[in-house]
């Protein structure tokens, strides 16, 4: 595996997904972020605490194909310490040793095999999601998020209460002691009206993924109890 890339662009993935890791736990694997190429000038970059999982694409030159997880808070503090110039990543396979270099800056980074990575799922039929306006949604999640119990409860009122409408979308909160309820309309018309329960945790995750690459639309689509949303190129 052999990769260039510039540092801000992958800081900023890193940031995507690195607080989708566990780092307290018995599964070391699950501290780590996996990073495997997947087109000459394309990498992918997963995530998962068994809970959530995240995935993101960054454009980069790719030289040599290849996967690997690595340690999601020290790849992020390396890269931070790195100019602001092109990274260069080479894999040793034989020890799963990541040497990323910049200028006259040089780190070994010690990794796990991508083979002990939680396989994740991802969602490909994009025909299938629906396309809300950005704003909206926002306003609807931290009118209502704030408000669902703890969740660590891990019950009902953990998770948001939303209503996809053909012209708006609702949504409700509560934690047993207060309610919120928040009514958007929608610009664009949604055809395929749903109801489903969002855990708090995730909304506020779309939010702090919206404060790092913001987007004017949001793809959201549910199958089998598992919520996917979609944000640029990130899922």
């Amino acid at each position: 595996m052999n990769f260039t890339i510039e540092k801000e662009l992958l800081l900023n993935k890193i940031r995507i997904v690195e607080k989708i890791t566990a780092q307290k736990g018995n599964q070391q694997i699950l501290a780590n972020i996996l990073l495997e190429t997947i087109s000459s000038n394309e990498i992918k970059l997963s995530s998962t605490d068994m809970d959530m999982e995240i995935e993101t694409k960054i454009v980069c030159a790719v030289k040599d194909e290849g996967k690997i997880t690595l340690p999601a808070k020290k790849l992020s503090e390396i890269i931070s310490k790195m100019p602001d110039k092109p990274i260069v990543f080479e894999l040793d396979e034989e020890k799963n040793i990541m040497n990323i270099s910049c200028s006259n800056i040089k780190f070994e980074l010690l990794g796990i095999s991508a083979a002990e990575f939680p396989q994740i799922q991802a969602f490909e039929d994009e025909e299938k999601m629906i396309v809300l306006d950005t704003n909206p949604f926002v306003k609807a999640i931290k009118g209502t998020a704030y408000a669902a119990a703890n969740y660590e409860n891990r019950n009902i009122i953990s998770g948001v209460f939303t209503m996809l409408e053909e012209e708006k979308i609702e949504m409700a909160a509560t934690d047993g002691n207060r309610l919120t309820r928040v009514v958007q309309l929608l610009e664009n018309k949604n055809s395929n009206p749903q109801k489903m329960v969002i855990p708090s945790r995730a909304l506020q995750e779309i939010l702090r993924i919206l404060s790092i690459e913001n987007d004017e639309k949001i793809k959201i689509y549910t199958q089998n109890s598992k919520l996917y949303i979609k944000i640029k190129d990130t899922i």
